[in-house]
């Protein structure tokens, strides 16, 4: 209880001093509803306004190809808002408190699947924390665009994977579906869930006595989940030949132009100078890029893409908190293996594991490749796998509960010491931003 107090207190500060427009926010303009920018806050205006969905080719109008659950809340939001408080029609702010909805909500659906691995005590505390006080998901309460409720759909769905997994209802597999599709109809790349929800699907099958009724719950699912997830790029399709993996080109500027680097050097090479700065580095200076996937993921889920590196104040903390986190990426990959064994040896929640671990894997691939076949460095960013976080907590907190059932229980005080102290350094950073 008091972890999330604390978490929604530091998620409801961040709201109210956060801006609605850079350098808080990513592709958002000015709200001024010019359609030329088409940005994120031109989108929501657009329902705001017009109630409709558009007709136009979405390839003409820069974020208009996300598809448009998260901008319909959001402009009918604006309406109540508009119609409740007059004076306060144009008060955008209000946005935020939906994005601080979506993370309440995901840090909470966080905590059930801990609890479905059947985390107790110092185990499920401390690795509440990782969700709750992670800076990466703080400042994310406070975007207006569509990555918070997309997160919440994937954290959502992985919740209602596992309790399908133990009840296979055709009430549970219908909420997959039902949360799959929202997911997709907020943000395309949700559909990734496919593949760790999918391969649970096929195990499944295989082991079950009961494969006749599996395949008509199957087919529920699908009856449910593709026109809700594939409804806007088959629409955008048929009426204007938009290719199904559509994304926005904008080409490659200077500051965030990769292409003079290799594959290897974006997954393997750790070597760049900007690699000794904890913030990311968006640089004309091919040196000082931050052109490694790993280091930017890091450092965006972090700071996100504040370049403080020449601000006094936050350098000391920064370089504190990305010491601490590499620590804590150590020990998670440790609590990683771990998992994996004694799921393994114990033959006790394997299917949970393998979807959590599945829905790691395929977010990293995914984000490598996007990356790849996109070589800007605002193609590599934190708020597109932010789900991550679900599988480390849990990774972490099998490993906290092995130490504190061991004969090594300080190294427990070491581990649980590591992930509070990078909770309360990732609160007061937040705290020294609003500050500046």
């Amino acid at each position: 209880m008091l972890t999330v107090f604390f978490a929604i207190f530091i998620r409801a500060f961040r709201c109210l001093y956060v801006g609605i427009t850079i350098p808080y926010q990513h592709d958002v303009s000015n709200f001024e509803y010019n359609m030329k920018e088409a940005a994120h806050d031109n989108y929501i205006l657009w329902f705001f306004r017009n109630w409709t969905m558009p007709s136009f080719d979405v390839r003409e109008y820069g974020q208009f190809y996300h598809p448009p659950l998260h901008y319909f809340i959001s402009g009918m939001f604006l309406r109540i808002n508009y119609l409740l408080f007059p004076k306060m029609a144009y008060n955008y702010h209000v946005l935020k408190t939906l994005s601080l909805l979506y993370s309440v909500l995901l840090l909470l659906f966080n905590i059930k699947i801990l609890r479905a691995f059947n985390l107790k005590g110092r185990a499920l505390y401390y690795a509440s924390l990782i969700p709750a006080f992670w800076p990466g998901l703080i400042i994310m309460s406070g975007f207006i665009n569509n990555d918070p409720l997309a997160t919440l759909f994937m954290s959502l769905t992985i919740y209602l994977s596992i309790k399908w997994y133990r009840d296979r209802s055709l009430k549970n597999i219908i909420l997959i579906a039902v949360s799959i599709g929202l997911g997709m109809s907020s943000k395309i790349s949700c559909g990734i869930l496919a593949i760790p929800v999918g391969l649970m699907f096929i195990i499944t099958f295989i082991r079950s006595k009961e494969k006749k009724q599996l395949f008509k719950n199957y087919l529920a699912f699908a009856a449910v989940v593709f026109p809700l997830g594939l409804w806007f790029p088959v629409r955008n399709y048929l009426l204007h030949g938009v290719p199904f993996t559509y994304v926005l080109d904008i080409g490659l500027p200077p500051m965030q132009d990769l292409s003079m680097f290799s594959i290897s050097d974006r997954i393997f090479d750790f070597s760049g100078e900007s690699g000794v700065l904890p913030y990311f580095v968006s640089s004309e200076n091919v040196m000082m890029k931050d052109y490694n996937v790993f280091t930017s993921l890091l450092k965006t889920g972090l700071f996100d893409s504040y370049q403080l590196n020449r601000d006094d104040l936050f350098m000391p903390i920064g370089f504190v908190i990305y010491f601490l986190a590499i620590m804590l990426m150590f020990v998670i990959f440790i609590g990683t293996v771990y998992a994996l064994v004694v799921a393994v040896k114990k033959r006790k929640f394997i299917m949970e594991i393998i979807l959590v671990t599945l829905l790691q894997m395929s977010e990293f691939i995914s984000i490598i490749g996007f990356g790849m076949a996109h070589p800007v460095d605002c193609s590599v960013h934190f708020r597109y796998v932010a789900a991550v976080l679900i599988s480390m907590a849990v990774y972490y907190g099998i490993l906290s509960e092995g130490i504190n059932k061991s004969k090594f229980k300080i190294l427990g005080v070491f581990t649980d010491g590591l992930v509070l102290i990078f909770s309360v350094i990732s609160c007061i950073f937040i705290g020294m931003v609003w500050a500046r």
